[in-house]
C-alpha cells in the first residue's frame, strides 16, 4: 500500500532550521558588507570634471590653496593623500598632479594598487601637513 505524498515529506529538525538560518545571516551579512565596501569606495571616485588641484581641494571641502599644495612637489610631482576609503582600506588613496596643478592619476586604494606603487614608488615618502591637506614628501623635506 502506498503511502501518501502528503504524509512521507519530512518536518526540519529545529537544528537543521536553525543552521539554514545562520546560513541565509551569513549569506546576507557577506553581501551586505561588499554593498558598503562598494558605496564607501563610489563616494570618494572623483567627478569628472575634476581634473586640477584647485578643483580637487573644492571638492574635498579644504581650505588651504593650491599654491601652497604645489610648493611641495618633487620630480615635477606632487603627492596629495586621502584616508583609505572602503570598509577595510590596505592603503590610502593617493592622487598625483604635476606642477601646474593638473591631475596626472589616482588611486583610490594604493593598497590594492600594486601598478600605481611600482608606477610611481610613493611608498618611501614620508607625510606632511600642509594646512588641512595630507602631501606625500622626501623624507629629508620633513
Amino acid at each position: 500500500m502506498a503511502v501518501p505524498r502528503h504524509k512521507a515529506r519530512r518536518r526540519l529538525r529545529a537544528s537543521e532550521a536553525v543552521f539554514f538560518a545562520l546560513i541565509a545571516v551569513l549569506v546576507i551579512s557577506a553581501v551586505g558588507f561588499l554593498g558598503l565596501d562598494a558605496w564607501a569606495h563610489a563616494k570618494d571616485r572623483k567627478p569628472y570634471e575634476v581634473d586640477t588641484l584647485s578643483a580637487w581641494l573644492q571638492w574635498k571641502g579644504h581650505t588651504t590653496t593650491a599654491p601652497e599644495v604645489l610648493q611641495h612637489a618633487f620630480q615635477g610631482q606632487v603627492f596629495v593623500t586621502t584616508d583609505g576609503e572602503g570598509l577595510l582600506p590596505s592603503g590610502e588613496g593617493i592622487y598625483i598632479f604635476d606642477e601646474q596643478g593638473r591631475l596626472i592619476d589616482y588611486s583610490l586604494d594604493s593598497g590594492q594598487d600594486p601598478s600605481f606603487a611600482q608606477d610611481y614608488g610613493h611608498r618611501d615618502l614620508a607625510r606632511r601637513q600642509v594646512g588641512d591637506v595630507t602631501v606625500l614628501v622626501m623624507p629629508e623635506e620633513q
